[in-house]
């Protein structure tokens, strides 16, 4: 038993700390920042309209990897919160491009805010760089596992970089490679 008790515990950290960063850093932040105003998804959807370059609603739907009616829903009901704005675009005016509002753009800067001072008084005084490598070793040894097929998004969503940890592993970012795509244009 030693290595599958190590198994076991590694698994059940890692789940752990994934339902910790879910409740901690995503809902229980946005909830201090924005209430019950804004989803986790939906602050995703925010962060990457508030992305450089002209965003449609197809490009929401890649983003989301979900279905272009679903992203449709999703930019509704951002609409009816006052969110986002859409403006028919293109010579046949069926494309539509997403905007944000200036109330989006003061909730997700509200969220930074609160998630920044958070987590400086949380991470005062740690190895915050050498936390962040283990983190990334561990992704690196998930990466390798074969039931990650093919190039995954990884759903960094609203902590997106340029330098995308599956990137730093061989694996192809299909947000990244649109941002790269657009800061060229």
């Amino acid at each position: 038993g030693g290595v599958k008790q190590e198994l076991e515990r590694f698994l059940r950290n890692a789940h752990i700390f994934a339902r910790l960063v879910e409740q901690v850093l995503e809902e229980g932040y946005l909830a201090q920042s924005a209430g019950t105003k804004l989803t986790f998804g939906q602050l995703n959807i925010l962060k990457f309209l508030a992305r450089p370059g002209r965003k449609l609603i197809k490009d929401v739907a890649r983003f989301l990897n979900a279905s272009y009616a679903a992203a449709s829903k999703a930019v509704t009901r951002l609409e009816k919160k006052r969110l986002v704005k859409t403006v028919t675009w293109g010579e046949d005016g069926r494309a539509e491009v997403v905007h944000l509002t200036p109330k989006a753009q003061g909730l997700m800067k509200d969220y930074e805010r609160v998630k920044e001072e958070c987590l400086l008084a949380v991470i005062r005084g740690e190895d915050i760089e050498f936390i962040a490598r283990g983190l990334e070793q561990g992704i690196g040894l998930l990466l390798r596992e074969r039931a990650v097929a093919g190039n995954p998004c990884l759903g960094c969503g609203v902590y997106y970089s340029p330098t995308c940890a599956a990137r730093l592993f061989g694996k192809n970012c299909p947000i990244t490679e649109e941002a790269e795509v657009a800061a060229r244009k």
